[in-house]
Order: structure tokens, then sequence, then C-alpha cells
């Protein structure tokens, strides 16, 4: 007999569904029960697995009663940190929300934005207790370090506007006013460190002496060694 789907190879078995002769070829064979179907009645999974009608079925009757114990468990079970505690493991759904309801929470906007300016104002306590620090050297000049509080509240005033403006964050909105005030004491304590920082006497320029050609003039060799002498003498009062 041959195979109903290419009618040219000989059959090898048949559909386990619609009962056509199918070659080794065209059959499709089930990944759990080896059984065979033709191309049509193959039914696929979401994990890429290929099942016959009877394993399919079988699978689907398996999940929706775990759905069924599962929605019937959520009703029952205790939300309380005691019940979570004591309550029994489900499997399946029920202890991935159990993993998900214990996990770590992030931090929300209001409470980075109070962060960023507690630690500007840290900056700010430690630049006003050692004045030395309130300057850092940067070539031939000086960079003020208090500017980089002027960053820390710049971030702060970001992370509260992020927490006003977002919808998901509207219940703890009014905590934003937290970090914004604790970034008003940073800018605050930024200008009295940058208006006390003390003044910093920046390296003199070092002069560089002409250097001699060698076919200079008696008046041109005067004059440059009175521009030598002249550098290294000290100026009278």
């Amino acid at each position: 007999m041959e195979c109903h789907i290419c009618e040219v190879r000989s059959s090898m078995g048949y559909c386990v569904e619609c009962h056509g002769l199918l070659c080794e070829t065209c059959g499709v064979p089930c990944d759990q029960c080896r059984r065979m179907s033709c191309p049509t009645h193959a039914h696929s999974t979401k994990s890429g697995k290929l099942l016959c009608i009877g394993c399919y079925n079988e699978r689907r009757a398996k999940r929706e009663a775990v759905r069924a114990e599962v929605v019937s468990r959520q009703a029952e079970v205790d939300t309380s940190f005691h019940g979570l505690e004591n309550a029994e493991a489900v499997p399946g759904e029920i202890s991935n929300e159990a993993l998900t309801q214990s996990a770590r929470k992030i931090v929300e906007p209001w409470q980075m934005s109070l962060y960023i300016a507690l630690a500007g104002i840290g900056l700010g306590i430690v630049l006003l207790a050692f004045p030395t620090i309130r300057h850092v050297a940067l070539g031939a000049t000086t960079f003020p370090t208090g500017y980089l509080m002027f960053i820390f509240a710049v971030l702060s005033a970001g992370w509260a506007w992020v927490g006003m403006r977002n919808e998901a964050y509207l219940i703890n909105r009014i905590k934003c006013f937290y970090g914004i005030g604790a970034c008003a004491v940073c800018v605050l304590i930024a200008f009295i460190v940058i208006a006390s920082a003390p003044t910093v006497q920046t390296a003199p320029t070092i002069s560089v002496i002409d250097s001699r050609t060698g076919t200079e003039t008696p008046e041109e060799l005067k004059s440059w060694r009175e521009r030598a002498l002249r550098k290294y003498t000290p100026a009278t009062q």
C-alpha cells in the first residue's frame, strides 16, 4: 500500500487520528509515544515538541488540572507573612508566586533621591571638616571640589522628578519631597564650601631664557646677558 501523502513510497504505518497510510518520510513521529501522525494532525507545543492527538489531549488535561488546583489554592492561601511561612509548598505557579512575593523589592525613586542627596551632604561635611581638600590641582590651575556637590543635587532632583511624574509610584509621591529638601540642603552646603574655600597660590610661571644662536653682535650679546641676569636678580624694594 502506498502512502496517501506522497503516493510514491510504501506505507510504514498510519496516522493515529485520520488513519491515513504514511511512509517513513511523510509520517511525523510523536516525541512522547513515537506513534505516527500525518503533517496535518501533528500538534506542536510552545516548547517545539510534536505530539499526536492522544498525547496532546493528555498534556492539555494535566495543565488544566494544575491550573484549576492553583486557582483553588490561591483562593484559600493566607497571604500574610505567617501564612506564607507555614503554608505547604504548591508545585507550579504557586511556588513561583511565593518566590516572587518574597523577593527583594527595588529601590523607589524617592528613596534614590534621598540617598543621593544625603551622599552629597556627607561630601559637603567632609569638605567643611578638611579645608585642604576643597581644591584639587589640575596642572597649572585648581578645581574647587565643592562643585561636585551640584552633581549629587542634580541627580537627586532628577530622581525626585521621576517619582513625582511616574504613575507607578503615585502612592509615594509625597515622599519625593524628602529628597527635594535634602537636595536643597546639599546645594546650600555646596555654596558655603565654595565661598569659604581657601585661596590657593598657583605656581609661578618659569621664565625661559632665550637661547644663543652664536651669531649675535656685541650689542645683542650684551642685551642677552642683561636679560639673563635680570631673571635671577631679586627685585629691589
